[in-house]
């Protein structure tokens, strides 16, 4: 889920645009053909806090007559430190795919650690 998760939030931050809940839910089911709920995205950040910064913003324009733009939604942003955008300050940040190789081992690696912990 995490590697879906943070595909898909990496092509639409590549892309400059904002990444809502109900954007990325849906294009994880279409991925994993399984439910992505408001709870793996809390395990997710359980596992790995540093991935995401997590805001409830209104404003934000949809084109679902069910939610307004003036109702608050979840959205979701990558956290990218200096040392992962070597590149110019005037370029835009992108995630390219080694990031997203690198922010899985990460994942992973934090995963490993909280079972080994948990079965000590």
């Amino acid at each position: 889920m995490f590697h879906s998760a943070d595909t898909v939030v990496s092509m639409m931050f590549n892309r400059q645009q904002t990444t809502t809940w109900i954007k990325l839910q849906q294009a994880v089911k279409d991925m994993i053909k399984k439910k992505f709920e408001l709870r793996d995205l809390g395990r997710i950040k359980h596992v790995f806090p540093g991935a995401y910064v997590y805001r409830q913003e209104r404003g934000i324009p949809t084109y679902d007559d069910r939610i307004k733009s003036t109702d608050y939604q979840l959205t979701i942003e990558p956290i990218l430190t200096e040392e992962e955008c070597d590149r110019a300050s005037d370029e835009p940040r992108k995630l390219d795919s080694g990031l997203l190789v690198m922010r899985r081992h990460h994942f992973h690696l934090q995963l490993l650690s909280m079972v080994k912990h948990h079965h000590k």
